[in-house]
């Protein structure tokens, strides 16, 4: 099992897109290929929401 801090999960950032704010985060990379994953979610209205 890979051990990873808070800190870690934590990178990421809020910004806008349009009318509403988007977050994307990283992810830890992949086992296999050693690839960036990033998780994202879109669609809220405000800053602090996202």
């Amino acid at each position: 099992m890979i051990k990873i801090s808070k800190e870690e999960l934590m990178k990421g950032r809020v910004y806008p897109r349009g009318k509403t704010y988007t977050y994307v985060f990283d992810l830890p990379p992949d086992a296999l290929t050693g690839e960036r994953n990033q998780k994202n979610k879109r669609g809220f209205k405000t800053e602090a929401s996202a």
